[in-house]
């Protein structure tokens, strides 16, 4: 069985900060318990990664995805 996955790149994920939810979550008008609705998460959820320096890239690619999905505008760090 030949490996198909070596075949596949890998996608850039830009790692998000916590400044980089905090400004998103702003520039829609929300505040921690709305934008955790929105994203289906527990607002302890919002609060702990606003506070972390760097998400990591799984949660990173997740948030991408739901702002791209939703429509919701904004700019994410590079």
């Amino acid at each position: 069985m030949s490996d198909n996955l070596s075949a596949v790149s890998s996608p850039v994920v830009p790692c998000l900060t916590g400044s980089d939810l905090r400004a998103w979550r702003q520039s829609l008008q929300l505040n921690q318990t709305q934008f955790a609705s929105l994203l289906d998460v527990h607002v302890r959820t919002v609060y702990r990664y606003e506070r972390m320096q760097t998400l990591d890239r799984l949660t990173s690619l997740a948030v991408l995805h739901l702002r791209d999905c939703r429509g919701m505008g904004g700019h994410h760090a590079a």
